[in-house]
C-alpha cells in the first residue's frame, strides 16, 4: 500500500483488510504526500511540523516536537521501531538513539535504522545493551506498542510506531509471501526491459504490506480491548514509497507519485464521520500541527505546516490546494540533485539543480496518471508552467527557502559519465 497508490488503480487482489478497516471507519485521504520523500527529513518533519529545508536533514537539539507539547498537556508519550533521525556526528554504538535526540518521548524502544528485518535488536529506554528480537521486527515492535496501550489505558497517550519495511530489502516472511510474480499487473511507466524485475519486486513489496495489515489488525483490537477505541484518533501513513521500477528507477527520493505519494487513512469514530474522503492536498507536514489542532493543544511558532483539523472534521475553512514537495540532502548526481516541487490535483512541476535551465518536469496527473507524458517543454503549456513556477516560487519565499540548487549541485565531485 506504500507509495503504491497514487499512480493509477491499486491491484484488487492486495490483501489489506485492516488498513482498509481505517479508511471505511474513517477518513481516506486520496491525495497525501510525502513532503520529503526520504526517510529522515520526512520523520523530522512529522515530529516538527517543519521543511527540511528549514529543519536540515535530521532532528536537531533546538526542535520542538509534538510529543513535547503533548507531553506538557499530561499524555503520555511512547515511540517504537525505526528512528532514522539521530545526526551523524551524534550516533551511538548499535543504533541507539542518544537520549537528548528522543525529545519528548517517556517510553522509547527503538533502534536508529538497520533495513535488517529478521532477528534482530531494539534498545528500550537508557539501556546501553539492546534486547534481541526473534523473528520479525514488525512483529515484536506491535507487542510492545500493544503493551504501551494497556498500561496507559487510563490517561491520554501519544503512540508512533514506526515499522521499518515495506522497505528494500523486499523480504516479507514466509506465510506473506503469497503474491505470484506472473500475476501482479506493472504500471505503463515500468520499461519494457524491466517488466519481469519489476513484477518479482511488487510480489514481495506485497508480501510486506500484507504482513504489516496483520499487524494493524493486533494493533486496533489492542485499542477495543482496552476500551479507549472510541476517542482515540488512528492515523496510518507513510514517509515515503518506492519507485519500483517505475521511469526506470527503484527507490525513493523523487517527485513522482510513486515516491512522493502515500497512503493516509485516519480513524476516530468519536469525531470523524465513517467513510470520508478527502481530495484535498495534503502535504504531511501539516500533521503535526492537525493533530494539536484536533485535540486543543498550541501550536509552536516555529511550525511552518498548516492545522487542517477544521477542514477534516467538517468544521469549515479553505483546504489546500496545492502541496510543496522537496528533496533537500546534497548529490552529485541527476536523480541524487537538490529539487523543488508544487502538486496540485491535477499538475505536478518541478525544478531541479542537475540543468542549467531549472524547469525539469511537468505532468497534467489527472489526464496522465502514471506521469508519462512531460510536458516541461511544450509551447502549448507554457502559461501554466509560468503560474507553477511564480506560485513555487512564492511558497519558498514563505518558507525560508533561499538554497540555490544549482550552486549546491555543481560544487560537489561528479563521478565520471559513461556513455550508455
Amino acid at each position: 500500500m506504500r507509495g503504491v497508490p497514487g499512480a493509477g488503480e491499486e491491484p484488487t487482489f492486495i490483501n489489506t483488510p485492516s488498513f482498509d478497516s481505517i479508511a471505511a471507519d474513517g477518513a481516506l485521504f486520496t491525495h497525501a504526500f510525502s513532503t520529503t520523500p526520504v526517510c529522515s527529513p520526512y520523520r523530522t518533519g512529522l515530529q516538527t511540523g517543519r521543511y527540511s529545508h528549514s529543519t536540515g536533514f535530521k532532528l536537531q537539539r533546538d526542535e520542538t516536537t509534538l510529543p513535547q507539547v503533548l507531553r506538557r498537556q499530561g499524555y503520555a508519550t511512547g515511540y517504537v521501531g525505526k528512528w532514522h533521525m539521530t545526526p551523524a556526528s551524534a550516533h551511538a554504538a548499535g543504533g541507539r538513539v542518544p537520549a537528548e535526540f528522543r525529545k519528548g518521548w517517556d517510553f522509547f524502544a527503538g533502534l536508529e535504522v538497520s533495513h535488517d528485518y529478521f532477528d534482530t535488536n531494539i534498545f528500550v529506554n537508557d539501556e546501553l545493551e539492546p534486547r534481541p528480537i526473534p523473528g520479525y521486527e514488525s512483529a515484536a515492535q506491535t507487542d510492545l506498542a500493544i503493551e504501551f496501550i494497556e498500561r496507559n489505558r487510563q490517561r491520554p497517550f501519544l503512540l508512533m510506531l514506526s515499522w521499518g519495511p515495506p522497505h528494500n530489502p523486499y523480504e516479507p516472511p514466509v506465510e506473506h509471501d503469497v503474491y505470484e510474480p506472473g500475476q501482479v499487473p506493472i504500471r505503463p511507466n515500468v520499461p519494457a526491459g524491466r517488466a519481469e524485475e519489476a513484477r518479482h519486486t511488487i510480489a514481495r513489496y506485497y508480501g510486506q504490506v500484507t504482513s504489516l495489515d496483520e499487524q494493524m489488525g493486533r494493533l486496533l483490537k489492542s485499542l477495543d480491548d482496552a476500551g479507549v477505541a472510541e476517542n482515540t484518533i488512528v492515523c496510518f501513513t507513510s514517509d515515503h514509497g518506492d519507485m519500483l521500477h517505475s521511469q526506470g528507477q527503484l527507490l525513493k527520493r523523487r517527485p513522482w507519485d510513486e515516491s512522493a505519494r502515500v497512503p493516509f487513512v485516519m480513524r476516530w469514530p468519536a469525531q470523524l464521520r465513517a467513510g470520508t474522503t478527502h481530495e484535498f492536498p495534503f502535504g504531511s507536514v501539516n500533521l503535526m500541527p492537525t493533530l494539536l489542532g484536533f485535540v486543543g493543544a498550541p501550536i509552536p511558532d516555529r511550525v511552518q505546516g498548516e492545522d487542517l483539523s477544521r477542514q477534516i472534521l467538517g468544521g469549515g475553512g479553505e483546504p489546500p490546494s496545492e502541496v510543496l514537495l522537496e528533496q533537500t540532502q546534497p548529490g552529485n548526481t541527476p536523480h541524487y540533485a537538490q529539487w523543488r516541487a508544487l502538486r496540485t490535483r491535477k499538475w505536478l512541476y518541478a525544478e531541479s539543480g542537475h540543468s542549467e535551465t531549472p524547469e525539469w518536469l511537468l505532468y497534467d496527473s489527472e489526464r496522465d496518471p502514471f506521469q508519462l507524458d512531460n510536458l516541461v517543454d511544450s509551447e502549448q503549456h507554457s502559461r501554466v508552467r509560468t503560474e507553477l513556477k511564480v506560485r513555487l516560487a512564492e511558497w519558498r519565499a514563505k518558507t525560508g527557502d533561499t538554497i540555490d540548487m544549482r550552486a549546491d549541485f555543481l560544487r560537489r565531485p561528479h563521478p565520471p559519465r559513461r556513455d550508455r
